[in-house]
């Protein structure tokens, strides 16, 4: 019988449906935290337009979940995939929701605002109605989590609670999740894995599930053979980014609000760095703000 594997990733910013102002982060105003949770609650569960969390996010890292799914059963396991979301919080990946607009990440009009203490108070609430991590993992044999940063330090009081006790590998994540459970973030593996920087934690996860010898997630034996793997196929890229002007920045800015409205500064500039461009971080900021102030 193949073991149980809960799966966790983190949502992504890119969304199938459009989000409306009103579900998006920046439109609570009242200052009370409770009344701010209802509020938001509220606006998911009156939405219309919904569709399964596995069709409503985007972009090329969520486009591996499915890799990452075979994965899993091909090294011997019997998956279940769950959404880590500052929108929704911890839901299964087929449930249904609308679009909505909401992050942990700094600098987004739609952030979850305070410090990870109160982000982790925001997580609570919004798990209120849901079974916790813990809850969820007790009931299977290993834990793989997908995590950026944030993800990792909000769900970190949950992380140390599974270290104890689970077969547990956090592939991403931060310097919060002990070291023994983690596989950090390399993008020196892209040129190997390929895809973009944006998804390697994604790709580094089917890799290792695809590369397991037996259905035992992490070992010390499966990290020395990763360490000895990877040690061989690094490659340190080097960028030579062309540089722009303000004139082809703006337009660049243009042409992917026209494509994307609701696009973040933060992927926008990530999408021009891509394409091989170079633009310092905060004359991006300004340009992106300037174009968005010109429109409104």
């Amino acid at each position: 019988m193949p073991k149980r594997l809960t799966i966790v990733v983190t949502c992504t910013d890119r969304k199938s449906l459009p989000t409306t102002p009103e579900r998006r982060l920046r439109a609570l105003s009242s200052p009370s935290f409770s009344d701010r949770v209802d509020r938001w609650r509220r606006q998911l569960a009156v939405a219309s337009a919904r569709t399964s969390l596995r069709r409503l996010y985007q972009g090329e890292a969520w486009s591996r979940v499915s890799a990452l799914e075979a994965a899993a059963v091909g090294a011997g396991f019997d998956p279940t995939v769950y959404v880590a979301s500052a929108g929704v919080g911890l839901r299964h990946i087929d449930e249904q929701w609308p679009a909505y607009g909401a992050t942990f990440s700094p600098g987004n009009p739609d952030s979850v605002p305070g410090d990870v203490k109160e982000h982790r108070e925001w997580w609570e609430a919004l798990n209120s109605d849901s079974p916790h991590l813990q809850t969820v993992a007790s009931s299977h044999d290993s834990v793989l989590m997908v995590l950026s940063p944030r993800y990792a330090n909000v769900l970190s009081p949950a992380i140390d609670q599974l270290a104890s006790s689970a077969d547990l590998l956090v592939v991403g994540g931060s310097g919060s999740v002990p070291k023994q459970h983690r596989l950090p973030a390399d993008g020196a593996l892209r040129s190997r894995l390929g895809g973009t920087m944006n998804g390697i934690s994604m790709r580094m996860a089917v890799e290792w599930l695809s590369s397991l010898e037996t259905a035992q997630l992490n070992s010390a034996d499966r990290r020395g053979s990763w360490e000895q793997w990877a040690n061989r196929v690094r490659h340190h890229e080097r960028y030579a980014r062309a540089a722009l002007g303000d004139d082809e920045v703006r337009l660049f800015i243009e042409q992917i609000r026209h494509r994307e409205p609701s696009v973040t500064k933060t992927r926008a500039l990530r999408q021009l760095r891509d394409g091989g461009y170079a633009c310092e971080q905060r004359r991006f900021s300004e340009l992106f703000e300037s174009i968005g102030q010109a429109a409104s």
